[in-house]
């Protein structure tokens, strides 16, 4: 149950489950998702909501048989190789400014966080996230986080969070990163300002040796899509989620 979702008077939470291979397809599935929806009542959550990898066939099943039917689907998109990347014309008005998020004070945190919200306002099931997630990810990951803006005459245009996991590379002798978050003022969207910070954002990863970048996108928004996929993005995997009311 996220409190800012319940915040911004969305009345829903997350449920999920697992259990051992042997155990599946008796009551143990039943019990589980029944406690989970009667917990979710307890609170006053009136709606659940479940994430299935798409290869998941017993956890599809489990949502057939509990009456969770699909609301919408995301895909993880990726891009393999260290090609470099076109160079992007210029947007009239708009510079680019590099900060990485650990060297940031918690004034320019708050203000980051505020331009994410702004960006992201009208996007699908999206919610004003405070600034401690921001602060979480400067304070307490091992992981780095690329921070590019796009500033204008105006003020701020858009911003985008790009994410370098050492950890996760060393644990699986990979070279990946992740687009994080991309998000474009509303009124400055359609001038090529989201595909200036994205490039710039997938040259970071490049520079730092990266050989594998990732993004998730929500399949029915086809204007990210066809930038993702004209940078060399293709789809891997995807997830769909499930909803379903918690009476």
């Amino acid at each position: 149950m996220e409190r800012m979702r319940i915040a911004e008077g969305k009345s829903d939470a997350i449920l999920d489950i697992e259990v051992v291979p042997e155990s599946r397809g008796g009551q143990v599935e039943d019990r589980l998702v029944q406690w989970g929806l009667d917990l979710m009542k307890s609170k006053g959550i009136s709606i659940a909501r479940l994430r299935i990898e798409g290869t998941n066939k017993w956890k599809l099943g489990v949502a057939k048989d509990h009456a969770f039917e699909e609301r919408y689907r995301v895909y993880d998109l990726a891009r393999h190789g260290t090609e470099a990347l076109p160079v992007m014309p210029q947007v009239s008005g708009i510079r680019l400014e590099r900060q990485m998020l650990k060297d940031s004070s918690d004034e320019e945190v708050v203000w980051m966080n505020d331009l994410l919200n702004a960006t992201f306002m009208d996007h699908f099931n999206s919610v004003p996230h405070t600034p401690d997630r921001l602060i979480g990810m400067r304070d307490l990951g091992r992981d780095e986080y690329l921070v590019t803006l796009a500033m204008g005459e105006g003020g701020p245009a858009g911003i985008c969070l790009t994410e370098l996991s050492s950890e996760f590379n060393r644990q699986t002798g990979s070279r990946s990163g992740w687009v994080v978050m991309l998000g474009v003022m509303p009124e400055r969207r359609g001038a090529g300002i989201g595909r200036l910070l994205l490039t710039d954002g997938m040259n970071w990863l490049l520079e730092k040796g990266m050989d594998s970048l990732n993004i998730s996108v929500i399949a029915k928004n086809e204007k990210a899509m066809s930038l993702y996929t004209s940078l060399g993005f293709m789809k891997e995997q995807e997830a769909i989620w499930h909803e379903r009311p918690t009476s």
